[in-house]
C-alpha cells in the first residue's frame, strides 16, 4: 500500500503469527498483490513503488511465512508495474499496443515495445498533483473530482500517499 513501512509488514507478520497460533491444525496461506494505482479512485494521484523495493518486501515476506509454516501467492510486481502503466494511460499509449501485439504479447514483449518506441514511462508511475490532467478526465464518473479528492484527504490522515 502507499507509504508501507517495513514496520507495517512487521506487524502483519505477527498477525499471521498469531493467526497461525490461535488456529493449529488449519492451513494458512496469504495471497498478496502490489499496489496498483487505479483511475477515479481516491488513490489515483499516488505513486507506484518500484519494482526492486516491491521484490525486496516480496522476498521477506516469503520467508518470513514460509518459517511458520505458512504458504504466501504473490501477484507478479512486473505484471502490476504494466497494469499501472496501462490503467493511467491514455490513446498515447496506442502504438506500445499494437508493438507488444505484434511481438507476441508477453511481458518481455512490452519492456522492448517501450525501449523502441521510447516512451518515458514513469510519468504513469510517478504520483499526480490534485490538478493535473489526467488521461482519463474526460470520462463521465458518477464520483467527482472533488469528493475522490476529499475522500484521499481523508485515507491520508491515515497515512496514505504522503508523497504528494
Amino acid at each position: 500500500i502507499p507509504e508501507e513501512t517495513q514496520d507495517d509488514i512487521d506487524e502483519f507478520i505477527s498477525l499471521a503469527k498469531k493467526l497461525k497460533e490461535d488456529n493449529k491444525g488449519f492451513k494458512l496461506e496469504f495471497s498478496f498483490s502490489s499496489f496498483v494505482p487505479k483511475p477515479q479512485t481516491p488513490f489515483q494521484w499516488c505513486r507506484r513503488e518500484d519494482t526492486n523495493s516491491l521484490e525486496k518486501k516480496q522476498k521477506y515476506l516469503e520467508k518470513s511465512l514460509a518459517k511458520m509454516g505458512i504458504e504466501s501467492k504473490f501477484s507478479s510486481i512486473k505484471w502490476d508495474y504494466w497494469q499501472t502503466v496501462l490503467s493511467r494511460g491514455g490513446s498515447e499509449l496506442t502504438p506500445i499496443l499494437i508493438k507488444v501485439y505484434q511481438n507476441g504479447g508477453k511481458l518481455g514483449a512490452f519492456k522492448a515495445a517501450a525501449k523502441e518506441l521510447n516512451i518515458d514511462l514513469d510519468k504513469y508511475i510517478s504520483g499526480f498533483p490534485f490538478d493535473a490532467k489526467l488521461s482519463w478526465d474526460f470520462i463521465n464518473n458518477f464520483v467527482s473530482k472533488e469528493q475522490l479528492i476529499s475522500e484521499y484527504k481523508r485515507l491520508n490522515r491515515i497515512a496514505f500517499c504522503k508523497d504528494l
